[in-house]
């Protein structure tokens, strides 16, 4: 899998920063770049490691900024799975509010928005303090910069989180419910409702569905695209290829 190189990196520091009152990984390596342990995100937020490693593996972009890191634990040296902070809001931003638990959901948004910074701080060499006026104003004009840059950039993250926020348990039941009609529709239109070929165009129906709105799963198609992901699944046919087959198919099944 592209991006996950097991012990390609070696670590070279490593601290552990406390996060709204969880404690998290974060370790630069020779690379130059900083990782975070995805566990502890995962233990600050109530998740299923395991579950969200399969998923980190799994994703096309996200796949790019994970690997593994041999660090040092009391049963000896051990590969830790860790992300590429640049890639942290990214993996933030896809986790599904419904799938975790209610006290943690309302720390969610404090990580998408937050952790990234306070995990790159922690590599951050100290500065010498300024002693001359001159220096100071440097410094203070120095931070009103800093912080104005830093306002735009949360803005735009904020920005870029409701874009890919994705769907409310009710739109994604709605979505299925349009889904088992379209297909159920199709049959009837085209098929004379034989159950042969459902299973398939269900399968096609989903492939559309992530090609179109570039998604893995329909589970993920932003809540701005909810509106359109309907209007899609309402229009949608299947291409004249899959007909082609599938009658084919439902030939051969009721001559067989």
């Amino acid at each position: 899998m592209e991006g996950f190189q097991m012990g390609a990196l070696q670590p070279v520091d490593q601290k552990t920063v406390d996060f709204m009152g969880a404690e998290l990984l974060a370790v630069k390596a020779d690379d130059e770049n900083i990782y975070v342990g995805v566990s502890w995100i995962c233990e600050g937020l109530g998740m299923d490691a395991r579950r969200q490693r399969e998923k980190l593996q799994a994703h096309m972009t996200l796949s790019k900024g994970v690997a593994t890191l041999p660090l040092p634990s009391r049963g000896g040296v051990q590969e830790a799975f860790v992300i590429n902070i640049d890639f942290l809001p990214l993996w933030l931003a896809s986790i599904n509010p419904a799938l975790i638990n209610e006290v943690a959901r309302d720390k969610l948004l404090e990580y998408q928005l937050k952790a990234k910074d306070v995990l790159a701080e922690a590599f951050l060499q100290k500065q010498k303090v300024p002693t001359s006026p001159t220096e100071m104003a440097k410094l203070s004009l120095q931070a009103i910069v800093e912080q104005g840059e830093r306002i735009d950039g949360l803005e735009c993250e904020v920005m870029e989180l409701k874009e890919k926020q994705p769907l409310h348990p009710a739109q994604a039941k709605a979505i299925q419910k349009e889904v088992n009609g379209r297909v159920r529709s199709v049959l009837n239109e085209h098929f004379e409702g034989s159950k042969l070929v459902r299973t398939k165009l269900f399968r096609s129906l989903n492939v559309d569905i992530h090609k179109a709105f570039d998604v893995p799963n329909r589970g993920m198609i932003p809540t701005k695209k909810y509106e359109a992901a309907v209007q899609f699944i309402r229009s949608w046919q299947p291409d004249s290829v899959t007909k082609y087959q599938l009658r084919l198919e439902l030939g051969e099944g009721e001559t067989g």
